[in-house]
């Protein structure tokens, strides 16, 4: 049993995303998570490495939350770890025109990963019922069609070989507040939340990031409706922008209520990853990628070429002799290099589960 078993979404389960708690680490601490961490990822490099070999499966990590919940950073940390020839990485922005007068679907289709591939989905297709839900992008009807269409769509690739992880990270109202005042008062940082944000004229973000601090709760969130006046007053048209979407944290989480419990299905199953720590994000991503690939018990493809052959046919002489040694020197060597590794790097399902269980159940 694995510690992240409490966040998979059973297929037929009516989520409530208020029952999880966004502070969770399963016991872990920061120091045994980053750990466990580092070897998740020098593992995933390893699998990722005979995935791409052996080109008969792929694999699409699909991330989806409210704004500043981390989607950047758990695609940037889990997926810059592996070989970069064999990963991919895209993120679903506010769809162009062309790609609005297709079917919602059509722009993921172009995206999805070839065999011994991985994507990383930054924003997914279940925009087309989370973000048009609430902002009426599109009919009750529509919507409702949508969610089917996602489960067969999904479904078609995962007869193609495409295995899903589909991660919601979630965090606290609190947490993305805190988060978005961060930006504000970050110069590197600043234009992930002016963009979109204020339209035209000039807003000193400095100074209302210095109002947000050592603010908690209702009295956080009252303090920012305030300062959103304060800016529109002072900034002439105001457009949608991340901060603004705060107010409508209520309409966002019963959207993603409705979607989590429509398209989680066998195979497939949205997982709620707690987010308010992003190490303990970066636990659970890695694990369960990890766990994943694994799974899939794959393995190198045998050589095309008969070295052996090769070597008795056209360095048979003297004159290559030396040449010969040298590589056969080599090939030795990287064999009982090879074994010695596996033999002291058994796959942990293998080896049984309890080293997946939290601290508190490893040692309890």
């Amino acid at each position: 049993m694995a510690f992240y078993d409490k966040f998979i979404i059973k297929p037929g389960t009516k989520v409530d995303l208020d029952k999880f708690d966004p502070d969770d680490t399963c016991g872990w601490t920061k120091e045994e998570g980053k750990a466990r961490t580092a070897k998740n990822h020098a593992r995933m490099k390893e699998l990722q490495e005979v995935m791409y070999a052996e080109h008969k499966r792929s694999l699409c990590a699909m991330f989806q939350a409210i704004d500043a919940a981390g989607k950047d950073g758990a695609v940037n940390n889990n997926g810059s770890v592996m070989n970069i020839e064999g990963v991919q990485a895209v993120s679903l922005k506010q769809p162009s025109k062309r790609e609005s007068d297709q079917d919602f679907l059509w722009r993921v289709e172009a995206v999805m990963p070839q065999k011994g591939y991985i994507l990383f989905l930054n924003r997914t297709h279940e925009e087309d019922v989370l973000v048009a839900r609430v902002k009426n992008f599109a009919s009750k009807k529509v919507i409702e069609q949508r969610y089917g269409l996602i489960n067969d769509f999904e479904e078609r690739h995962m007869l193609n070989g495409t295995t899903f992880a589909k991660f919601y990270l979630l965090i606290s109202q609190e947490e993305q507040l805190k988060r978005f005042g961060a930006r504000a008062g970050n110069p590197d940082k600043r234009w992930k939340l002016a963009d979109g944000t204020l339209k035209e004229g000039s807003v000193d973000l400095n100074k209302y990031a210095a109002k947000l601090e050592g603010l908690h709760g209702k009295k956080l969130v009252k303090t920012v409706e305030r300062l959103l006046k304060d800016a529109k007053k002072h900034a002439g048209e105001y457009e949608g922008g991340d901060l603004l979407e705060t107010k409508f944290w209520d309409e966002h989480r019963k959207a993603a209520n409705i979607a989590l419990s429509r398209n989680s299905k066998k195979g497939r199953e949205w997982i709620v990853v707690p987010s308010n720590h992003k190490w303990f994000r970066d636990l659970v991503v890695s694990q369960v990628l990890r766990d994943k690939m694994e799974a899939l018990d794959m393995k190198f493809p045998e050589p095309a070429a008969n070295t052996d052959r090769i070597l008795e046919r056209h360095f048979s002489g003297k004159k290559w002799k030396h040449l010969r040694d040298v590589f056969n020197k080599a090939r030795e060597e990287a064999a009982n290099e090879s074994q010695a590794n596996r033999k002291g790097d058994k796959p942990e399902h293998k080896r049984g589960r309890s080293k997946q269980e939290s601290p508190k159940q490893k040692h309890g």
